[in-house]
């Protein structure tokens, strides 16, 4: 049976009402042009819907490619899983001739639908690029990953494509496991997979015929210490030139040719990093990791701020009502009740949990009334997400133990004046100190490499703020709105600051730069008035890194930076009287990502792609001459082309290299 295209579903779902038999209470869930949220892959386009009479949102995935006994095995997988019942799946269901569809593609007209309950989260890769300077957040997941193979290796099923995008992290930091077509469950044993995974995250050995519970073996182990070096060493998932983690399926021909994996063993030192890398030799050499896997790995518990039901379950309650850890290491709630207008924390306390001395509302962060001041123990090594907001303090000394200080931590408390932070501190989170409005001025700890988004914004009264010379990032809105700011100092190992990071710095009088310093000018000093930058030779454009740049938000487009060198052997390249071709190169995973999906069209100068934006619109590209396509075609991105196009004195333009006959 062939299967509809992508277009032809969305049509069938805009009409979910209309169109289902069984499921015709949910509706589409649009993005803000009015189009369904989707996402599609090499079999399958995902539809995010809502019932609109229990208000739950659930995944329905339609089939856009034929697999022999899908249904049969489906409904064989849905059973072991409700048997199972774990955390790490979501409930599925699986509906034969459920979805009317219109289509061209073939006489029937009614396809089967696999509905799965909506996971709110993120994917492992983009949880990594969005907490890539948040080594508390890469060593807890690292430990939550372990987590999961541990239990996955326990049982007798095995996902059969682990790979980041199958990986949620949940706002809990919690995993879950989506997308089962290639689960293997007792009853397949002497069956043949029906697909082999992603080959960036799967043993090179692996055929279809491979197919048993250790299918997962090798992907657990790579997944686990990929995610343990990044945690180690973030700047391995930076400068990686793999579309998948930090290695992919080339280094894996021959492990003692890839240069990534050599580099990695600088980390031995560290103990789990060790046992991880054992794992994955292990794995790499076709041994079974069942027997051993719980000392290659389970790996220690890294600190942790986030509160779970567990937690509470198992906690203490002192004779004031403050609610510690059982272990008494973790501080997790201090009573808004408790009228004392000074409390000391006890000595062997390791954290200040999340929200431990404040209150979460629909609308933020409300503070308690209690207590005006605290003293923080030796001991303490981490201040939780919000753990002081709008706390009513005028001084605040962290001791020099803590490393890390979590996002929001003390935003809104408008009463601190004062705050001497640890010297040993690596991490200030974002918007720690969003509009604490009496704070005038702050030195920052040697050993802070990025200044997170908003960490200052809203302070008004901050006069004075010294930048180490490890600081290598400023993002977006760092120092926003800090109208009596008078000083500051950007070191010279300064790569990029983020647009409006001084935004309506009004007062701002002296600035110390550097001539070699990277930054967009014109995004950061937006609305800066009585400052005109004279000393900056660095020329910064915003160039396209994609061709998707056009419809990515700014503040995540990248900046291609220039320095004068650069632009003078641009300046001085020969003169090209026609277009050539300067680079043909495949879709990046991160470009397939970006993209609901996209379908060829007609324009007034033949045919081009139309993109469908996961972010919302569309962006046009046009076809390159030699290809064999009608309108209508769904475009396969991961057999396309992107040809680049070169002339002196014009921007590069882009076309796209599709034959019908390559897919």
């Amino acid at each position: 049976m062939n299967y509809p295209l992508i277009s032809e579903y969305i049509e069938a779902i805009r009409s979910a009402e209309d169109n289902f038999d069984k499921l015709s209470n949910l509706r589409p869930v649009l993005d803000g042009n009015g189009n369904p949220i989707m996402s599609n892959g090499n079999f399958a386009v995902v539809f995010k819907m809502k019932n609109v009479e229990t208000d739950k949102m659930y995944a329905v995935k339609c089939f856009t490619r034929e697999q022999d006994e899908r249904e049969v095995r489906y409904r064989e997988i849905i059973e072991v899983l409700e048997q199972i019942k774990s955390p790490y799946f979501v409930s599925t269901h699986y509906y034969e001739k459920e979805l009317f569809v219109d289509t061209s593609q073939d006489e029937e007209t009614e396809f089967p639908v696999l509905l799965m309950d909506w996971v709110e989260g993120y994917p492992i890769d983009q949880f990594i690029q969005d907490n890539i300077s948040n080594k508390y957040r890469l060593q807890l997941l690292t430990y939550n990953f372990c987590q999961l193979g541990v239990w996955l290796l326990s049982q007798q099923i095995a996902h059969g494509d682990l790979k980041p995008d199958n990986i949620i992290v949940r706002e809990d930091f919690s995993l879950v496991l989506v997308d089962y077509d290639g689960m293997f469950i007792p009853a397949f044993y002497g069956k043949s997979a029906l697909e082999v995974g992603s080959p960036d995250f799967q043993n090179p050995n692996r055929s279809i015929s491979t197919f048993n519970r250790n299918i997962d073996d090798f992907s657990i182990a790579l997944i686990a210490l990929s995610l343990k070096s990044i945690a180690l060493s973030p700047t391995l998932y930076e400068k990686s030139k793999s579309n998948a983690l930090i290695t992919s399926a080339r280094d894996y021909a021959d492990l003692s040719k890839s240069d990534t994996l050599v580099s990695l063993l600088a980390l031995s030192n560290n103990k789990d990093f060790a046992q991880l890398f054992s794992s994955f030799i292990l794995a790499y050499s076709n041994k079974e990791l069942y027997p051993k896997f719980h000392t290659l790995i389970a790996i220690e518990e890294p600190l942790r701020s986030n509160v779970t039901d567990d937690d509470i379950e198992n906690s203490f309650t002192d004779e004031l009502g403050i609610r510690f850890s059982n272990d008494r290491k973790r501080l997790i709630k201090f009573p808004e009740e408790l009228a004392v207008k000074q409390y000391e924390v006890p000595q062997g306390i390791e954290v200040i949990c999340d929200w431990a001395f404040s209150k979460k509302s629909k609308r933020g962060i409300i503070g308690i009334d209690y207590p005006n001041a605290i003293k923080l123990p030796e001991s303490l090594r981490m201040i939780g997400f919000a753990a002081f907001g709008c706390l009513p303090i005028s001084t605040m000394i962290i001791p020099e133990n803590v490393e890390y200080i979590e996002d929001y931590a003390f935003a809104g408390s408008e009463s601190l004046k004062e705050i001497k932070l640890s010297s040993n501190c690596n991490y200030l989170g974002k918007h720690a100190f969003y509009h604490c409005m009496n704070l005038i001025d702050v030195y920052l700890p040697p050993k802070i490499e990025i200044i997170e988004e908003g960490l200052f914004c809203g302070c008004e009264s901050l006069e004075k703020i010294y930048i180490p010379d490890k600081v290598r990032s400023i993002k977006e809105a760092a120092f926003q709105g800090c109208l009596s700011l008078k000083k500051i100092r950007f070191p010279k190992n300064i790569e990029s600051i983020g647009k409006d990071a001084l935004r309506n710095c009004a007062k701002q009088s002296s600035y110390n730069t550097y001539k070699h310093n990277t930054f967009y000018e014109r995004q950061m000093y937006s609305e800066f008035t009585g400052y005109q930058p004279t000393d900056i030779l660095t020329i910064v454009t915003e160039c396209e890194r994609t061709v998707f740049s056009n419809v990515i938000d700014s503040e995540h487009s990248p900046l291609l930076l220039f320095d004068k060198s650069n632009l003078m052997d641009l300046l001085e390249s020969s003169y090209h009287q026609k277009w050539k071709q300067k680079d043909k190169r495949k879709f990046s995973e991160e470009e397939i990502k970006a993209v609901s999906y996209a379908i060829a069209v007609k324009s007034d100068y033949g045919y081009c792609v139309e993109f469908h934006m996961k972010s919302g619109g569309c962006t046009y590209i046009p076809m390159a001459n030699n290809s064999t396509i009608k309108e209508g075609d769904d475009i396969h991105l991961d057999k396309a082309y992107v040809i680049t196009l070169s002339k002196f004195g014009e921007k590069d333009i882009y076309r796209i290299a599709y034959n019908v006959s390559d897919v």
